[in-house]
């Protein structure tokens, strides 16, 4: 089982994104090194990309995607 908690290493935000994800708005990708030593690559739950650094604190949870369905993984600046 993993804390949940770990630091962001690195990030991007798609502007172009492939078709299948066309309907949401620009977003942002993220690594995260888990407390446990893994790494996890997950969307990351920010409105302001400006905001995001390298380094900062996250937790990862589990979301389901709309209107899709499917159950992923995002990770939420702890603030």
């Amino acid at each position: 089982p993993l804390s949940g908690e770990g630091e962001l290493l690195t990030f991007t935000v798609a502007y172009v994104k492939p078709a299948s994800f066309s309907h949401y708005r620009d977003y942002a990708i993220g690594i995260a090194q888990m407390r446990e030593g893994i790494r996890v690559l997950a969307w990351l739950d920010i409105d302001d990309p400006k905001k995001v650094k390298p380094y900062m604190k996250v937790k990862l949870e589990v979301v389901k995607r709309e209107p899709e369905g499917f159950l992923t993984y995002k990770l939420v600046p702890i603030k």
